[in-house]
């Protein structure tokens, strides 16, 4: 869905990554507020007591998103220079596929999967794999998984999908979480690269995405996991592995360094 004010779509938002990044931004400016006497309406001059439009709307998703992606501008940069948090345009594929185990009571569950295979100007061949709860796709999610495979686990992937869990999910199991801790980050890049060669995407398609990195490795040979970059050598000048925060399609014809959800 688009409109005139905001002419991008958002595909996927993680309700509680962005949450949490406008209450942690939030909660230094409470103090401060409170830490020079606003109360019971009354403010010194120059400073409003009623916060107005500053204040989040909890209850409007674009509105969080359009914070959270403002609060940590700072700290996010691009492929070519990551930061604790990485935007950036690429063309990727996307699904929802279903994972035997790692859960507490619960089977097959449905994991959001973005991933990218690209060659990007000043890094090289880059492969990117994104991972969280499927129930924050908005509106392109299929019910059911039409592919022949589904993974029986995601080794290395536990912990991510574990931080981006939504309320009602099944709960990730903590024995995966803390077998995921005793692995090295060769056998997290398979797990990723397993799942984006053999589970069915359903949607493709050039976006732009904020995300968070759990692994970021450099000068890679994907060539042992059956990968080969578009040089065909199989080496990667960047593999990371993450959480997106959101995605949506670029601005038409924009500037792609813009920042269309900056409030």
């Amino acid at each position: 869905m688009v409109t005139d004010n905001w002419p991008v779509d958002v595909k996927y938002c993680s309700r509680r990554l962005v949450r949490q990044i406008v209450q942690q931004d939030a909660a230094p400016r409470r103090k401060w507020l409170k830490g020079i006497g606003i109360s019971a309406g009354v403010a010194p001059a120059g400073i409003s007591a009623d916060l107005g439009p500053s204040e989040a709307d909890h209850g409007n998703l674009y509105d969080l998103v359009r914070r959270a992606t403002a609060a940590v501008s700072d700290n996010t940069g691009t492929l070519a220079s990551p930061g604790e948090y990485v935007r950036t345009t690429l063309d990727v594929t996307w699904g929802a596929i279903p994972v035997h185990m790692g859960w507490e009571r619960a089977q097959n569950v449905r994991v959001a999967s973005f991933f990218a295979n690209a060659e990007v100007a000043g890094v090289g061949g880059v492969f990117l794999g994104l991972f969280g709860s499927a129930t924050n796709f908005l509106g392109i999610a299929q019910d059911e998984y039409r592919g022949g495979w589904m993974p029986s686990e995601v080794e290395g992937l536990y912990q991510i999908l574990d931080d981006t869990s939504e309320p009602g999910d099944p709960e990730v199991s903590t024995e995966f979480i803390h077998w995921d801790q005793d692995l090295d980050s060769e056998s997290r890049i398979h797990s990723a690269v397993t799942l984006y060669q053999t589970a069915s995407a359903h949607g493709g398609g050039a976006v732009e995405l904020l995300f968070k990195p759990y692994l970021t490795a450099h000068d890679v040979d994907l060539s042992f996991h059956g990968l080969r970059s578009h040089d065909k050598s199989g080496r990667y000048g960047l593999v990371m592995l993450g959480a997106p925060i959101w995605v949506s399609t670029p601005l038409p014809g924009a500037d792609r360094t813009a920042l269309p959800f900056a409030p």
